[in-house]
């Protein structure tokens, strides 16, 4: 359009800037929209993709093959003592009283 008014001679004002610039941000802005949501569901498709990729896998860990059911009743109590928990980095701690 701009191109048109150029190559008739058609003089433009301040007025027919901020017409044409009103009317391209008017046209723009359900466009932009449009594409967002585009961008939103192709997003949300590789996010899911991902998701079942991770469902998906099987565990590195297996039964052995003549593996038999633990009773809960024959394993008895497990009780820790003194023991403490640190990152890495972390200085030393002391164990809580």
């Amino acid at each position: 359009m701009a191109a048109w008014l150029l190559y008739h001679d058609v003089p433009v004002t301040a007025g027919t800037v901020v017409a044409f610039t009103t009317v391209q941000a008017r046209l723009m802005f359900p466009l932009m929209g449009l594409l967002r949501v585009a961008l939103d569901l192709q997003t949300s498709q590789a996010l899911f993709a991902r998701i079942f990729e991770y469902l998906d896998l099987k565990p590195s860990i297996a039964d052995a093959p003549d593996a038999r059911p633990v009773t809960t009743g024959k394993l008895g109590n497990v009780e820790f003592d003194d023991v403490v928990f640190r990152y890495p980095d972390a200085g030393p701690t002391r164990p809580r009283p």
